[in-house]
């Protein structure tokens, strides 16, 4: 379970979120005149890298990119606040487990704070044309396991694009992640920004409005979080005050609706009325009061989805509301931690299966759990508690899973055994003593997936443990192999010499089956980013850009795939002042339709790629701050 450190810096600006990843591979910070102008992050789910939107505005100051080793993950930021107001970030400093450090000020140039408490897997705060403030989120590091795959998704610009490092993965995986959706605000755009965020919370069991002559003045939620409930309040109570009650956990609400006008009291916009639909089919009374001039609004998630948090703006009264929903489609069953309510909580998260067990006992109760779970080809290990000797129980992963977990915990909500059972019948040994409260963690038809719980403050015993279930696949029946006829195999693409200078580190995108889209981005001295999309097996796949982009941006070529293909690549280099090796000046793509602009300045040494009845099916390269070679793969052109 991650916990949510609170944003630091000033008040002004929009409020960001986004939200909590498995890890940070990447961080840009742009520069402005005197702060920094904006951040950017990338993040690890999985074998997925999620990129987030820019939080801040870019200016003509140029960006740093701070990259983190896959054996490496970021514990520890320092910022400064600028002296004057404290309403800007003048400095950020991001530092690794390792070691690993970004560029910054050695001295100090404002107001010192710092984020830091564990692994760093997600960041939130506000932003105007500058980054104003910065919170994380944090979790208990684990042991990083993330070498291998990376397929890089643009989640926030709902651009589906997906690269691998690699050989390409044919595995499916059946299990779907939760994912939340965050809707609204609606309303005016004064008040405090707050964000309740989804964060730890199981869902909402009550929500208590207050109404008085002029709209609501503030909203109550109840929330679930650990076994306990907790109430967050925004706005102010100068009126009435009334509820709404769920039938919690069965019940949950799936949209908000109402109005929101220009009230003369606050001389701001603040919510009118708010009315709510559960999950039950059952539509509260309608809180506040109507205006003849309004606007309606509504908020919901998609197909049904569940409310998990709210978030708006905050004052004298309820300015303006959103809220956080999770899809209530997911595959997933999840059952909370069973046990004590005390102790840090940790989540695992959830995989394809579980291949092993490890156990340590501590003081007569568990101590210490390790599980080895299977995502992919790939193992990931998850510990928890003070390491101790291991008692194992392994699982023949995937021809046998978990399918039930027996526990017991005592008075003082420590658990005292753990014995777990498999789809073939077997039983572990009971690792530890049965005593106290008896559960059980199984789900019907389906397979245990990822652990949670919570592990004591006290003694570090395990306090709670708790489990997420996914659907047993339904088997495939073999099919009868029918003969076919033999189909001759595919002629090997042919790698030409990269032309230009020899400096810079050599990247090399591989060959595919065609190319779809090229970006180029020049500089002051000729070509100082490309990027390509390429195809195989008609999905679109986004190769890594190489080079560093300016702030020209870049200019695209996009081919119509695919029907069009490139035939031949001219461009020429040169010995540019400043620079140890030569540039690529400039590019330009011939396709058998036509030929794109020249990308760059025409100067320097020609050359061309350029091969009879083949077409250019891939790049490779040597770049620093700019692009100094650019060589081709080549295959044959199909007569079909």
């Amino acid at each position: 379970m991650a916990q949510k450190l609170e944003a630091k810096g000033g008040k002004k600006g929009g409020v960001w979120d986004d939200g909590v990843h498995d890890g940070i591979r990447k961080v840009y910070v742009g520069q402005g005149q005197d702060c920094i102008a904006f951040v950017k992050f990338e993040y690890v789910d999985g074998f997925e890298v999620v990129v987030g939107d820019e939080h801040g505005k870019k200016t003509l100051l140029g960006t740093e990119e701070f990259e983190i080793d896959a054996d490496d993950y970021l514990v520890y930021v320092e910022a400064f606040r600028d002296k004057a107001t404290e309403e800007s970030i003048v400095d950020l400093k991001f530092e690794t487990y390792k070691g690993k450090t970004n560029k910054h000020i050695e001295t100090s140039p404002g107001v010192k704070f710092v984020l830091h408490g564990g692994k760093i897997i997600g960041f939130h705060g506000r932003s105007s044309d500058v980054v104003h403030s910065i919170g994380a989120y944090v979790t208990f590091p684990s042991t990083p396991d993330l070498q291998g795959k990376w397929i890089k998704v643009h989640i926030h610009r709902n651009v589906q694009l997906r690269r691998i490092r690699g050989a390409f993965s044919s595995r499916v995986h059946n299990i779907t992640k939760e994912m939340a959706q965050k809707v609204g605000p609606f309303g005016g755009n004064k008040g405090d920004a707050f964000d309740d965020g989804v964060l730890g919370y199981t869902g909402v069991k009550k929500v208590t409005v207050g109404e008085n002559g002029n709209g609501v003045d503030c909203i109550k939620i109840e929330y679930e979080k650990d076994g306990r409930f907790e109430t967050q309040m925004h706005g102010s109570v100068t009126g009435i005050l009334k509820e709404f009650e769920l039938n919690y956990p069965d019940e949950y609400i799936t949209s908000i609706q109402g109005t929101y006008s220009n009230v003369a009291r606050y001389n701001t916009t603040i919510v009118k009325t708010l009315t709510f639909k559960t999950s039950h089919g059952r539509t509260s009374p309608m809180f506040g009061n109507t205006a003849i001039f309004s606007t309606d609004f509504v908020v919901e998630g998609k197909a049904g989805a569940k409310l998990m948090g709210f978030h708006g703006r905050s004052g004298s009264a309820l300015d303006a509301i959103g809220a956080h929903f999770f899809a209530s489609t997911s595959p997933l069953k999840h059952i909370e931690p069973r046990g004590g309510f005390g102790g840090n909580a940790w989540d695992d998260g959830v995989y394809d299966g579980v291949s092993k067990i490890s156990v340590g006992l501590n003081c007569g109760n568990i101590g210490y759990v390790r599980f080895k779970y299977v995502k992919g080809s790939t193992s990931v290990r998850h510990s928890h508690g003070k390491m101790s000797e291991e008692p194992k129980f392994k699982v023949d992963y995937p021809n046998e899973y978990v399918t039930s977990v027996e526990g017991t915990y005592n008075f003082c909500g420590d658990v005292t055994s753990l014995t777990f059972k498999t789809s073939k019948g077997r039983v572990s040994p009971e690792f530890g003593k049965a005593s106290g409260s008896k559960f059980v963690l199984a789900v019907k038809d389906h397979m245990l997936v990822g652990f949670c719980g919570r592990n004591g403050l006290i003694l570090n015993c395990l306090s709670a443990l708790g489990a997420r279930f996914a659907p047993v696949p339904t088997p495939v029946p073999t099919p009868v192999p029918t003969p076919v006829a033999p189909v001759p195999a595919p002629v090997p693409a042919k790698k030409l010499e990269a032309k230009g200078g020899n400096h810079g580190a050599a990247w090399d995108d591989g060959f595919y089956e065609d190319v779809r889209k090229i970006y180029v981005g020049q500089g002051d001295s000729g070509v100082s980013f490309v990027k390509f999309e390429y195809d195989i097996g008609k999905k679109l796949v986004a190769g890594d850009g190489h080079g560093k982009m300016s702030l020209l941006g870049t200019e695209e070529f996009e081919l119509d795939f695919p029907n069009e293909y490139i035939v031949s690549v001219e461009g020429c280099y040169d010995k540019v002042f400043g620079f140890e090796a030569e540039v690529v000046t400039m590019v330009k793509f011939k396709t058998n339709k036509r030929t794109s602009p020249p990308f760059g300045m025409d100067g320097g040494i020609p050359f061309v790629f350029e091969m009879k009845d083949h077409k250019i099916v891939g790049f490779h390269g040597k770049s620093g701050d700019y692009v100094h070679q650019v060589g081709v793969h080549v295959s044959p052109i199909s007569k079909s």
